[in-house]
């Protein structure tokens, strides 16, 4: 955009940081318009079958991340501008950009999972079903949200 070559760009944080440095506008966040989630645990079912116990402590250290981000903002923001290398101003715009696609207990709804479902057979072009029970086990997920007292 900084040599006129194009007059818009697709991208992330802190790429909308940048950008609004130098003048530009962000004109939707993606997030408002789809329910796609950020990140998902995926494991083969031979690793969930051999060792549920390392899986579900994965899943627990993630949830205590998504807390931690969560209830200690200014730490989270120290920790992300050194992780970064980016300046505090930096790291707390992404860290603001991101946090509001973030689960607060590790929890994927039916509706996001579906969508993700559905770009990935779009994208391999896959013209076929599959559902939700096909590519997802909850088990270890809800067990772990009991254990750290959530639900």
């Amino acid at each position: 955009m900084d040599t006129g070559l194009t007059d818009a760009a697709i991208g992330s944080p802190p790429l909308n940081i940048f950008g609004a440095k130098r003048g530009y506008k962000v004109l939707l966040w993606a997030r408002d318009y789809v329910n796609l989630p950020q990140n998902a645990l995926i494991v083969t079912d031979k690793k969930l079958q051999q060792f549920p116990d390392q899986i579900k402590r994965t899943i627990k250290g993630t949830i205590e991340a998504l807390r931690f981000i969560r209830e200690r903002r200014e730490e989270s923001i120290d920790v992300l501008a050194k992780w970064t290398k980016l300046d505090r101003e930096t790291a707390t715009a992404m860290l603001d950009a991101y946090s509001l696609a973030y689960s607060a207990d590790g929890t994927m709804t039916d509706e996001g999972l579906q969508a993700a479902i559905e770009e990935a057979l779009m994208r391999a072009k896959l013209d076929k079903k599959v559902s939700i029970s096909q590519v997802a086990n909850r088990t270890l997920l809800t067990e772990a949200q009991k254990e750290l007292g959530l639900k």
